[in-house]
């Protein structure tokens, strides 16, 4: 994303944490040290389930799916709990499998 002008970081929890089994230079933030906004995009992997949007409230959101087999970790078999990070209104985009469900696309991010 850098290199296409999009000032872009990974974010980790843990401080001085780097992927070390590939070689890289990319930019890495820690989790309470940034405050995203109304103006920034935040990618979340599909594996945080359905609370995967509840972090960073006022940032726009896309659910970057890795893995189809993923797409539900965490989410309830009870056909009562309809939570989902899928309805959440920040959501701009999210895996293109869903687009009946969520009304959302991975090739359409909005509201820039």
């Amino acid at each position: 994303m850098n290199r296409n002008s999009f000032q872009a970081a990974i974010v980790h929890k843990k401080k001085g944490f780097r992927a070390t089994w590939f070689e890289n230079d990319t930019h890495i933030e820690y989790w309470g040290k940034i405050n995203p906004d109304a103006f920034d995009f935040i990618v979340i992997p599909e594996v945080n389930g359905p609370r995967a949007t509840n972090v960073f409230k006022d940032a726009k959101k896309v659910i970057f799916s890795q893995n189809a087999y993923y797409t539900f970790i965490g989410y309830s078999l009870d056909p009562r709990d309809r939570e989902t990070a899928y309805r959440d209104p920040k959501l701009v985009g999210g895996d293109d499998g869903l687009r009946g469900q969520s009304g959302v696309s991975a090739a359409r991010l909005s509201g820039s």
